[in-house]
């Protein structure tokens, strides 16, 4: 089967009004929320992208991916340990089936979901280059404010066997590999970053990025925003409410993207991103040496808590 982009993320959370607050200064917009669960989208027509249930304690309940079709997700079923498709209780309905990767982590699939309309959001900025100029007789004055957030774009984890999760992940899920990050051979990889296979249709660089590490967990979700313009509002916004700082801005090697990183308050990382890459299915799979270049182009040294 093949699934054709993420949908949402999940954690329990033990203060709904808390994480709520910290999701609106980060950019999103609230879809719907009872006394037990918070749903939180962007300006996309998705319903949602950020869902919040209350708990005793905070963790992360697992990521959810749309199937390319109701024939894929048919045949998400069948995939070894799938529980038995449930109907989703939040805005825009459809199905869902529940898979846990070699390390248990919470992997659902998505069919029927539907759509919501768009909501408003900034129209990109015409930007003079030095030999081109796209903005003649006008002006850039962009109002302060949270960067607002498109959608979900894509979800990293530490996994204690990378090459094991990796294999699930393209063999059940249909991903296809974008870079590797490998030490001294090539062989010896570290990580990757994997996209969705749309065939001749473009995706994102990467859906789900895998690295190796001794514990299984959600190291960062990452949220598409307008632009570099956006970027800088979004992080002053940020820091004059306070939260905490995790990484950024820089622009990344693989991916390209442009990127600033925040704790919420429970301490995920959470990403705002803008420009990133797309590739359609014909883009071979390249492998890279561990190291700052992997990394980032620009931007400040990378903490050392990021990196564990």
């Amino acid at each position: 089967m093949k699934v054709a982009e993420i949908s949402h993320v999940s954690f329990d959370c033990p203060d709904l009004d808390a994480m709520e607050t910290f999701l609106l200064d980060f950019g999103l917009v609230r879809a719907a929320r009872t006394d037990d669960v918070l749903y939180m989208r962007g300006t996309g027509s998705h319903p949602y992208c950020y869902v919040a249930r209350k708990a005793d304690r905070h963790a992360f309940a697992g990521v959810a991916l749309r199937a390319a079709s109701e024939a894929d997700f048919e045949a998400a079923a069948r995939i070894p340990g799938a529980q038995a498709p449930r109907a989703l209780t939040g805005p825009g309905g459809g199905m869902s089936v529940l898979l846990r990767d070699p390390d248990g982590t919470p992997v659902e699939v998505v069919h029927g979901i539907a759509p919501a309309a768009p909501l408003p959001m900034r129209e990109p900025l015409a930007v003079n280059f030095a030999r081109e100029k796209h903005r003649r007789g006008g002006t850039q004055r962009i109002p302060k404010g949270p960067a607002q957030v498109l959608r979900l774009g894509h979800v990293l984890f530490f996994a204690t066997d990378f090459k094991r999760t990796r294999d699930w992940w393209c063999q059940h899920l249909g991903l296809l590999a974008s870079d590797y990050i490998h030490e001294g051979a090539e062989d010896r990889q570290l990580g990757g970053f994997l996209r969705c296979d749309r065939g001749t249709d473009y995706t994102d660089h990467h859906t789900i990025a895998l690295f190796g590490g001794p514990v299984a967990k959600v190291h960062h979700c990452s949220f598409e925003i307008q632009d570099f313009d956006a970027q800088v509002l979004g992080n002053e916004w940020l820091t004059s409410k306070g939260y905490k700082h995790a990484w950024g801005i820089g622009r990344h090697t693989l991916g390209s993207q442009i990127f600033d990183y925040w704790y919420d308050p429970h301490g995920v990382i959470m990403e705002h991103y803008a420009d990133g890459d797309l590739f359609d299915a014909s883009k071979p799979t390249e492998s890279h040496h561990v190291g700052p270049e992997s990394l980032f182009q620009w931007g400040p040294p990378v903490p050392e808590v990021f990196l564990r």
